[in-house]
């Protein structure tokens, strides 16, 4: 779609009650094959064709038939699909490619008269919480112009977004590893895949999942293998 017809179709999705659109291109599709966008970085891509491949092998799963039971559910799939993704991704990259690998960022904290970086993915976390607070306190006024002040922000600082609004955030909050979420589920299943000894033992783990109680249950067991294993030591 041409930029002109992406902005009459959400305009006019916009002109009905209680409704807001956002359309954006998408990176990578978990279709047969998949498809993936070439016009990226090698690592970006890589890590994508694994996004995908991953949710065409949950297909034959629980998981992969829950993934429109709820909004968890599709939470739980794509954070899955992002976490295995980007590990694989990345080794793929280091196994094949080192010399595209970044090296790794200086954990030395800036100086008194040193100005922070931008964090953008602090920050977004920062405007979806404060968007939420006004949104549960029934101020959806005050949430609309936060987020129309906060895109202006973004859009000076050098991120040029197009569009900060409530169907932004449904889109990519999906991925529970993303800033533009405040679901829980992304940062247990990080936790999870620490816990775990490598990816087949995580996907293993999580294919089996069809509810949000599942992931706490299985955090719950590895975390006792864990403590278990460092008492037995």
């Amino acid at each position: 779609m041409s930029l002109s017809d992406i902005q009459v179709a959400e305009g006019i999705i916009g002109e009905q009650e209680n409704a807001v659109a956002y359309i954006t291109e998408i990176g990578g599709l978990g279709a047969f094959p998949t498809m993936v966008v070439d016009q990226a970085s090698l690592g970006w891509v890589l890590s994508t064709v694994a996004h995908e491949w991953t949710h065409n092998y949950l297909v034959f799963f629980p998981l992969g038939w829950s993934y429109f039971k709820s909004q968890e559910m599709t939470t739980m799939n794509e954070s899955v699909a992002e976490i295995v993704g980007n590990e694989a991704g990345g080794q793929a990259l280091a196994d094949n490619y080192p010399e595209q690998v970044s090296p790794p960022q200086s954990n030395t904290p800036p100086s008194i008269s040193e100005k922070p970086p931008f964090d953008f993915q602090e920050e977004m976390q920062m405007t979806r919480q404060e968007v939420d607070r006004l949104l549960a306190a029934g101020d959806v006024e005050g949430a609309e112009k936060n987020m129309a002040v906060r895109r202006q922000q973004f859009v000076m600082i050098g991120y040029p977004l197009r569009v900060l609004n409530q169907a932004y955030f449904a889109f990519h909050g999906s991925y529970g590893t993303s800033p533009a979420s405040t679901s829980p589920i992304g940062p247990k299943l990080d936790r999870l895949r620490a816990l775990t000894p490598d990816l087949k033992s995580f996907l293993e783990t999580v294919r089996a999942f069809t509810k949000v109680d599942d992931l706490e249950q299985a955090l719950s067991a590895w975390e006792a293998k864990a403590g278990g294993e460092v008492m037995g030591k």
